[in-house]
């Protein structure tokens, strides 16, 4: 015998759902379903998406963050927004801090803890994040010699192998430089890093 039981409850499921979304279109939204509405709208758009996506690779990497590094990765997050969201005109950065709880935008992030803290790590991590996930981007870093500097690149550079795609987008990577494809192969993400002498900074 032939059934069309399962096809014809699955044409009445979706003309169901069909119907519910056409009425709930037609009724009157109160403020709080507008807002909710509005917040969904920014998780659509490009530059949120990337946001978002910034926030699931730090969980992809293997390593397990303390409370502080997730307090460190929030405050770089909240001063790149600026950055992130340069280019699109659609979203109201208002309702990105309400959403993420922010109290401000500055482009400036200062973290004094004690030594073994994970500070360079955290650094490691979100730098191999950024150009991972945001296109046409460059960091710039400068440590205390040359030594650390490349001790930070090559953490970097381990780190971004642990994600999905990243050793095959890998253009260039040396002492000093890697560069990586954006992920719709557009152009360059780079990581640039320095030594430097505290007291030569001006």
């Amino acid at each position: 015998m032939i059934s069309y039981k399962g096809a014809f409850e699955r044409v009445l499921k979706s003309h169901e759902n069909y119907r519910q979304t056409r009425i709930k279109r037609q009724c009157i939204r109160s403020r709080v379903e507008y807002i909710l509405d509005k917040q969904y709208e920014i998780k659509k758009s490009q530059s949120m998406k990337i946001l978002l996506n910034l926030r699931r690779v730090f969980d992809q990497m293997g390593l397990e963050r303390t409370k502080m590094q997730k307090r460190f990765h929030n405050a770089f997050l909240r001063c790149s927004a600026l950055h992130i969201f340069k280019d699109d005109t659609e979203v109201n950065l208002a309702r990105v801090m309400k959403l993420f709880k922010w109290d401000h935008l500055k482009q400036q992030v200062l973290c004094m803890t004690p030594r073994r803290f994970g500070k360079t790590t955290a650094v490691a991590m979100y730098c191999a994040a950024y150009i991972y996930c945001v296109p046409n981007c460059e960091i710039c870093i400068f440590s205390t010699g040359r030594r650390a500097s490349q001790k930070l690149l090559e953490q970097i550079h381990r780190l971004l192998l642990k994600l999905p795609r990243a050793k095959e987008r890998i253009q260039k990577y040396n002492n000093e430089i890697l560069n990586i494809n954006n992920i719709n192969d557009d152009g360059l993400s780079k990581i640039s890093s320095y030594p430097s002498n505290a007291k030569t900074l001006r």
